[in-house]
């Protein structure tokens, strides 16, 4: 005859299996809390490393179309404010319907489409030139929010609309920020514990950092060849 387990037997074993258990649900838990660290921080690395090439993407533009603009002391293309970095370039240009009169603040002008209030615009004739931000504008052309500084003869005008990108670290929730023109500032990176640029012009480099509050004091570093600004100090 067989002889069953006995009462102790038995519970040694559902004990001994319990065990085996419990060691495999620890492991599987601290597997898992691994796995998701280092999804966390995959994530966070692509994450920063997309927000570079925006920036990458920004600086390449910087300057387009502005060289003249640039060179004559009226734009530029990378600079620095209170709230961030900007980056300028030429949206579009066209020649004024007719000649402009000093006083004028109308500007027929055709193929800017509509353009928000704030924006700004270059006139520009040869050595001479002006900015002037937008108060409006129409099909026929665009409303400006102070009047011209001097006449510019349609034939050799031409009118500028530039476009603004700017990057902004929202410190208080720790996001990088990009806002182009006059939209509000969208989200381009969390968790970004400090957001710098330097910019060389002698060698019309520029380098972006990015400090991430998590993964902690993880940091993202890029050097970007700013071709249009490094063009126009050279010309």
């Amino acid at each position: 005859m067989r002889r069953g387990l006995t009462l102790v037997e038995t519970v040694l074993s559902l004990a001994l299996f319990l065990v085996v258990v419990l060691a495999g649900l620890e492991s599987f838990g601290t597997a898992r809390d691994v796995f998701f660290k280092l999804r966390d921080s995959q994530e966070s690395r692509l994450a920063a490393l997309g927000a570079l090439d925006k920036i990458r993407a920004e600086v390449l533009q910087a300057g387009r179309g502005l060289g003249a603009l640039i060179r004559l002391g009226l734009a530029a293309g990378l600079e620095e404010t209170a709230e961030g970095w900007a980056f300028w370039s030429a949206e579009n240009e066209a020649a004024p319907e007719h000649d402009l009169e000093a006083g004028e603040t109308f500007i027929p002008v055709s193929g800017f489409g509509e353009i928000a209030a704030g924006r700004k615009i270059a006139v520009r004739e040869g050595e001479n030139g002006e900015m002037a931000a937008v108060r409006d504008s129409n099909a026929d052309g665009v409303i400006l929010a102070s009047p011209l500084g001097r006449d510019y003869p349609a034939a050799r005008t031409a009118v500028v609309l530039l476009r603004r990108a700017a990057f902004f670290l929202d410190e208080s929730a720790a996001i990088l920020r990009r806002k182009v023109n006059a939209s509000p500032g969208q989200p381009l990176l969390e968790e970004v514990e400090a957001f710098g640029l330097v910019f060389d012009p002698p060698r019309g480099r520029v380098s972006a950092v990015l400090r991430m509050r998590s993964p902690a004091d993880v940091r993202y570093e890029t050097t970007i060849a700013a071709k249009n600004l490094a063009l126009i100090g050279t010309n």
